[in-house]
């Protein structure tokens, strides 16, 4: 018999280090849960969000966090526990250790947006309510391929879900996707248009699955122009008070633009044009159809 190529010997390591790295998380957990159990034991509801890459996910999911009843958890992807077959017990515990080892080793570093809210709860608690992951693009893509997780995660957590969908301008968002896979072969700007789209498209089916209370749709805009009245919002969907202090702490570390990555993309006036027709199919995306911006080259 040949020897096996070195791809697939590649891949038969990956999934064995997978395996592998699952069954030491889920035994963590469950010492976890043993631990937290008494504190885990007053979550009312489960908050998830819908999206796309780089749209925001980070701010409003650490702004969430800063609130004393609420843990938002730094991207865990949740999913891929729950498509594991992980329990309740263990996607809780999970949780809350991501987020302590977040807090344990965020990165200051100068130069960096720091989403920290000085004064507030981020790396504790008191009474835990609300408990959740912010990994939004990557929560979509995971649904894309498999529809029923949305099913499997109501019967894990079994508690009221809150999904919260972060849209943002459709040119900085295909921009930023451009910027990430830029390397990989034949990953053009239109390709990141087409990801783009599907997400899009997927969030959009989402949307139509759940009941009216359990989504929120956020804009990326409204967070950085309101972000009280953004914060209030966020709060009354979560079921927790709006504290006046805690809003108003929130608002103060929101920059007062957002960075338009779509001005180091190479658009074409065809590409800008297609994503223009293409935004207003969707309902949640036709205030960005009519954003009047242009490339640098069609500029007059």
């Amino acid at each position: 018999m040949s020897p096996s190529p070195a791809g697939d010997t590649d891949d038969h390591a990956h999934r064995l280090e997978t395996t592998l790295t699952l069954a030491r998380e889920g035994a963590s957990s469950l010492l976890g849960y043993a631990r937290e159990r008494r504190r885990l034991a007053h979550v009312e509801r489960y908050v998830m969000f819908a999206g796309y890459p780089r749209s925001g996910h980070s701010l409003v999911g650490s702004l969430l966090n800063a609130h004393p009843d609420v843990v938002v958890a730094h991207e865990l992807d949740a999913l891929r526990y729950v498509q594991a077959r992980f329990s309740r017990a263990q996607l809780l515990a999970l949780l809350l250790e991501r987020d302590r080892e977040f807090e344990a080793v965020h990165d200051r570093a100068p130069g960096r947006y720091d989403y920290r809210v000085p004064g507030q709860w981020q790396g504790r608690v008191r009474t835990l309510r609300v408990l959740g992951d912010k990994k939004g693009g990557a929560t979509s893509g995971r649904l894309a391929r498999s529809p029923h997780l949305l099913e499997r995660l109501r019967a894990t957590v079994r508690m009221p879900l809150r999904i919260v969908h972060v849209v943002r301008s459709p040119f900085d968002n295909i921009a930023a996707i451009h910027r990430m896979e830029h390397r990989r072969k034949g990953f053009t700007l239109e390709r990141s248009a087409e990801a783009y789209f599907e997400l899009a498209q997927v969030n959009a089916a989402l949307e139509q699955r759940v009941a009216s209370e359990e989504w929120l749709e956020l804009a990326h805009d409204d967070v950085v122009e309101e972000p009280e009245a953004t914060m209030q919002r966020l709060c009354e969907f979560l079921g927790v008070e709006p504290d006046p202090s805690y809003v108003r702490d929130c608002a103060a570390i929101v920059y007062p633009s957002a960075h338009r990555t779509r001005d180091d993309a190479p658009w074409t006036p065809e590409l800008v044009d297609e994503v223009r027709r293409r935004a207003r199919e969707f309902s949640f995306l036709e205030r960005f159809a009519e954003d009047a911006w242009a490339p640098v080259e069609t500029r007059a």
